[in-house]
């Protein structure tokens, strides 16, 4: 609001700022700031200053190279039902190989041309396990709510529902899966991976990786290896976060701002639940990714600047878009495909 006020603070005590966007600034950004001390205290801010990442080595490739593409897609929201809602149904039947649901069209390219598939988080829709592990202490309800054996919508149904389409996918694809919000796995960031048990079917076949979250990896076109692209990639809860807490006008401005004062969840661990870390911050980015990018977003939103690809991915299930990344592109270039929900 308009009464917030922005205080630095290091070791030697703190300070009042003015002359600040305080809708741009949230408790745990490292800044340096240069201007005037006046009275009472205050310091009146001429410029200020992110640290952020170095940038990295642009990414030179041969003209007419052909695609190689990352397909992201987040906010899958399994149910228990087992019947597969049609747009997951063409999902699965497009990145199967299946290009006869997009022939009428042509607005999507070859299922050959995708290299890999990251399903970032928020695989299963929300359980009443979900919101129980939000709670510091349980009600004498929620005892009853998870002793319910009639109750068919469990996060144990909904990954058996999951582990049947993830298996699917696998049959065809390399997959990395990654936690997210309303997944059975820990609440504390980095999530770890979700457990071999929790997807039997899928967790046992070669071409799966369960990865955390968030995550970085390096993905090169088979046409040049020596050119991967890194990317970093979380399933969302950390620009959640971020926004709520400010006005940025959009997704990708609010992750440049996280690019910007060089960690992935400066929010942690004030608003944001994390493991405590003595030595060292494992959310920092020691060097500029080439893509960042958040999942279960309120909208799709792409654009490439300073050398960095930022890629906002929606919720599949409020949106029907899947994201594919073309790291055979110097700018990894970026579509989206939408099933109809």
């Amino acid at each position: 609001s308009d009464l917030d006020t922005i205080v630095l603070e290091d070791e030697s005590g703190r300070v009042e700022l003015t002359g600040v966007q305080a809708d741009k600034l949230v408790t745990g950004m490292v800044v340096a700031v240069y201007g005037t001390l006046m009275e009472k205290g205050k310091f009146e801010v001429k410029e200020m200053f992110f640290p952020g990442p170095p940038e990295g080595s642009p990414r030179a490739f041969p003209a007419g190279s052909r695609p190689c593409y990352v397909a992201v897609v987040s906010g899958l929201s399994i149910g228990s039902k087992g019947d597969v809602p049609l747009a997951l149904g063409k999902l699965l039947a497009y990145l199967v190989g299946d290009n006869s649901v997009f022939e009428a069209t042509g607005s999507a390219p070859d299922a050959s041309s995708i290299a890999k598939v990251i399903v970032g988080g928020n695989i299963v829709e929300a359980t009443d396990e979900h919101y129980l592990k939000q709670k510091v202490r349980l009600d004498p309800s929620d005892h009853i709510k998870i002793a319910d054996t009639n109750n068919k919508l469990t996060a144990a149904n909904c990954m058996i529902s999951a582990d049947a389409f993830l298996a699917s996918l696998a049959n065809s694809v390399e997959v990395d899966i990654m936690p997210g919000d309303t997944d059975p796995s820990n609440a504390y960031l980095p999530q770890q991976p979700l457990h071999p048990v929790l997807l039997r079917t899928t967790s046992r076949k070669p071409s799966v990786r369960l990865v955390t979250n968030p995550y970085d990896v390096s993905i090169a076109p088979s046409s040049n290896p020596s050119l991967p692209a890194r990317m970093f990639i979380s399933s969302g809860q950390n620009l959640d976060d971020l926004r709520r807490q400010t006005s940025f006008s959009s997704n990708v401005e609010a992750m440049q701002a996280l690019l910007d004062c060089g960690c992935a969840c400066p929010t942690a661990p004030n608003t944001l639940l994390c493991y405590p870390f003595a030595d060292a911050d494992p959310f920092t980015f020691v060097a500029a990714p080439d893509a960042l990018i958040c999942c279960n977003t309120s909208r799709y939103e792409t654009a490439f600047s300073g050398g960095v690809r930022f890629v906002s991915v929606p919720s599949f299930k409020e949106s029907g878009i899947l994201v594919l990344i073309d790291v055979a592109s110097p700018d990894l270039n970026t579509i989206s495909v939408t099933f109809s929900v």
